[in-house]
């Protein structure tokens, strides 16, 4: 898969990285299905803002030590969150800007402070998920992310 177009490579996928968007699942209490979503929404929706994705666009959020990640197409991209140590191809890169990548470039979003939690946004084909999380529809009354009230 290495430098396929278009996909993202995982080469390490951090302590705990979790694909979310915003608001995540609400209303779903009467199927067992508790709140979810980012624990940093602020954080979440300033980074898909900046990055013109939709406020609740899904994205990557990470506990403690970040992914590394290798992009097989050019890519913008921005962490946010907590104070972390993220680097390209080796390099020290900022947070809380927009970072723009070449083909076949390496992100390490590197340890976060604390307990921290970071965000990890995509500005191109990831912003496609309309909703983050896989579920089987049976199993929740019939509904589906494409049915009112999901």
């Amino acid at each position: 898969m290495s430098g396929a177009p278009g996909k993202v490579e995982i080469l390490a996928p951090g302590m705990m990285t979790t694909v979310q968007d915003w608001p995540g699942r609400v209303g779903l209490w009467r199927v067992g299905v508790p709140p979810s979503g980012p624990m940093d929404d602020l954080s979440f929706r300033l980074g898909n803002w900046a990055l013109g994705n939709e406020e609740g666009a899904a994205g990557l959020e990470c506990t403690m030590v970040g992914p590394r990640l290798r992009f097989g197409a050019p890519a913008t991209v921005m962490v946010t969150g907590a104070e972390a140590t993220p680097t390209v191809d080796g390099e020290p890169a900022a947070t809380w800007e927009p970072l723009a990548l070449a083909a076949g470039a390496v992100l390490d979003v590197g340890t976060l402070a604390g307990l921290g939690l970071a965000g990890l946004f995509f500005a191109y084909q990831v912003r496609r998920f309309r909703r983050a999380a896989t579920v089987v529809p049976e199993l929740y009354e019939g509904q589906s992310p494409d049915m009112p009230g999901w």
